[in-house]
C-alpha cells in the first residue's frame, strides 16, 4: 500500500516524505484541536468533528494522488496522439524516422520532450525495437506499443507503403480509442449527476442528527 502510494506521488512529482509530513502534521493539528475542545467543554460529542474532518482530510488528500495520476497519463496518451499526427505529416514528407522524433520535441511538452530526448539518446546506442519499447511502456494504452513498433519495422524495413499503412491503421485505432475513453468519461460524469439529490438528502440527514445530537447534550447538561 505504502509503495503503491510512493509511486502514485513520485508520478505526480510530489515528494514522498514531504507529503506524508504534511498529511501527518495536519493529522496532529486537528487531534490538539479535539483534545483542546475537550477540555473546555467536557462534552466528548464535540472532540468527534475534529476526528471527522481529519479523516475526511486524509481520504481527500490521498485520493487527490490516484485522481491526479489518473489525468496526468489521458493527457500524455492525448499528447502522443497530437505528436504522433505530426509525425505522420513529417513521414508523408520524406523525413526519415529519426529526424522526425528530433523535430517533435519542438512541439512537446517538457516532459514529452524529455522521453523523445531519451528515445533518441537510446536509439544512438541500440540499434533494437528495445528503444522503441521503452518509449511506449510510458503510456498506460497498450496500443501505443504497437504503434511504436510500427514505428520501428519503418526503421528496420525502411518506409514502404506498406509499413506507412500499417502504421496508419494502428494510429487509427489509438484514435479511435482514445475518443471512446472520452465518450465514457462523459457519460460517467453525466451518470453521476443523478446521486447529487441523494448526497444532499444524505447531508441532510446528518446535519439533523448532529443537530438532535447537540439539543440532546444541552438538555443533559441542563438536568
Amino acid at each position: 500500500m505504502a509503495s503503491n502510494l510512493e509511486k502514485t506521488m513520485e508520478f505526480c512529482g510530489k515528494n514522498y516524505k514531504k507529503e506524508i509530513r504534511k498529511i501527518i502534521l495536519i493529522n496532529i493539528v486537528l487531534l490538539i484541536i479535539s483534545a483542546a475542545t475537550y477540555l473546555l467543554t467536557k462534552t466528548a460529542l464535540y472532540t468527534l468533528f475534529p476526528i471527522g474532518a481529519a479523516g475526511i482530510i486524509d481520504y481527500l488528500m490521498l485520493s487527490s494522488y490516484s485522481k491526479e495520476k489518473e489525468m496526468m497519463e489521458k493527457l500524455r496518451i492525448k499528447e502522443f496522439i497530437q505528436i504522433v499526427s505530426y509525425f505522420q505529416i513529417f513521414i508523408s514528407n520524406h523525413v526519415n524516422v529519426y529526424q522526425c522524433f528530433k523535430q517533435l520535441i519542438f512541439y512537446s511538452s517538457e516532459w514529452m520532450g524529455q522521453q523523445l530526448s531519451i528515445l533518441l539518446e537510446e536509439i544512438d546506442t541500440d540499434k533494437s525495437v528495445q528503444p522503441f519499447v521503452n518509449f511506449a511502456h510510458k503510456f498506460k494504452a497498450p496500443i501505443v506499443e504497437n504503434v511504436m513498433l510500427s514505428i520501428y519495422q519503418m526503421v528496420d524495413q525502411g518506409e514502404t507503403m506498406e509499413q506507412l499503412n500499417q502504421f496508419s491503421i494502428f494510429f487509427g485505432q489509438l484514435e479511435k480509442n482514445s475518443q471512446k475513453d472520452q465518450i465514457d468519461a462523459k457519460e460517467r460524469a453525466l451518470s453521476s449527476v443523478d446521486s447529487y439529490p441523494l448526497f444532499g438528502a444524505g447531508m441532510i440527514t446528518i446535519i439533523i442528527v448532529i443537530s438532535v445530537l447537540f439539543m440532546m447534550g444541552d438538555l443533559i447538561n441542563v438536568f
